[in-house]
């Protein structure tokens, strides 16, 4: 499987494609030219009634004061200037007017230019949203990683119990060895008063912790001590704050089996998200590799295709001259 980290950067270069080709929607130049030709698209205009209804009659041919008149009715809020250089820009004989076929070519040529733009700019939208969601599956499968990752140090630290109280880790041992009242108060009580007392207390708890008599919390005052005094106030432990302090270790190292049965849960529940996500995620890629390389082949077939008919009608030409 792979880290967060890698499916966060493979989401961001997704982000990032897709953030481009908005960028070309969104800089894409909007001149009056093309705005004519977008609006010609967009009211799927037939541009031969709509040059005949601009010419007097039909078929004159048509001034810059008219040509400004009728573009300017076309679209709105358009600059006087701006109609005019467009209009100098298509009177190539410089005549002062437009004729009807020279006026006609000239607004279909923007009408099929427009409808090419705007499938140019379809395309770069629908590549922003195959990025997109590519970023998407990208970060969902990097988050569900995350999680996975964090709730494994999560359960590594607990299985350590680094994190435990010492109350909770001895509660632990206790459940282990399956100790109950009577044996504590049988084996740790060595004066065989009936009660357990804090050195006893001390003693033992050091011997079913493994600790060294130099241990800090094994020592008077230390961490051994300070639990003996919190779970009888300082007193002795008979049989019945015996039975209370086992109850009390007991419940704390049933909290730690808890916690880290919970995460081990959660561990599972994440892998297997994470798996699935990551999974997902390889195919959509997989697919756009072998969608590159099937373009790529389409592409160098029909340039072969280009080039084959180039080269039979050279050699039409030739043979052709030659037998003239």
């Amino acid at each position: 499987m792979k880290p967060a980290s890698e499916l966060q950067a493979t989401a961001a270069s997704f982000s990032k494609k897709a953030e481009a080709e908005l960028k070309n929607v969104s800089s894409n130049e909007r001149s009056l030219k093309v705005r004519m030709g977008d609006e010609l698209v967009a009211k799927k205009v037939n541009v031969k009634e709509l040059v005949a209804s601009w010419a007097k009659r039909g078929e004159e041919p048509i001034s810059k004061t008219e040509f400004r008149q009728h573009v300017r009715k076309m679209l709105d809020k358009t600059n006087a200037k701006e109609v005019d250089a467009l209009f100098n820009e298509l009177d190539e004989d410089h005549g002062g007017s437009l004729d009807v076929p020279e006026i006609r070519a000239a607004l279909k040529k923007l009408q099929n230019a427009a409808a090419k733009r705007a499938e140019e700019l379809a395309e770069m939208r629908a590549k922003a949203d195959h990025f997109q969601m590519r970023a998407n599956f990208a970060s969902k499968a990097a988050q569900l990683t995350g999680e996975l990752e964090r709730t494994k140090k999560e359960l590594e630290v607990q299985k350590k119990g680094s994190n435990n109280t010492f109350g909770q880790r001895l509660g632990m041992k206790l459940l282990g060895k399956g100790i109950k009242v009577g044996d504590l108060l049988l084996k740790w009580n060595d004066s065989k008063s009936g009660a357990i007392s804090k050195g006893e207390w001390r003693k033992h708890v050091a011997q079913l912790m493994v600790m060294k008599p130099t241990d800090p919390a094994a020592l008077a005052g230390g961490e051994v001590d300070v639990l003996f005094d919190s779970l009888n106030n300082g007193k002795s432990l008979d049989e019945k704050a015996a039975k209370v302090a086992l109850a009390t270790l007991a419940e704390a190292g049933k909290e730690v089996g808890a916690t880290t049965a919970r995460l081990e849960k959660s561990v599972k529940t994440l892998l297997d998200s994470s798996k699935k996500a990551q999974n997902e995620l390889q195919k959509l890629i997989d697919e756009d590799a072998a969608a590159a390389i099937e373009a790529e082949r389409l592409a160098r077939e029909a340039e072969e295709e280009k080039a084959a008919a180039r080269r039979a009608k050279a050699e039409a030409k030739a043979a052709k001259e030659a037998t003239g």
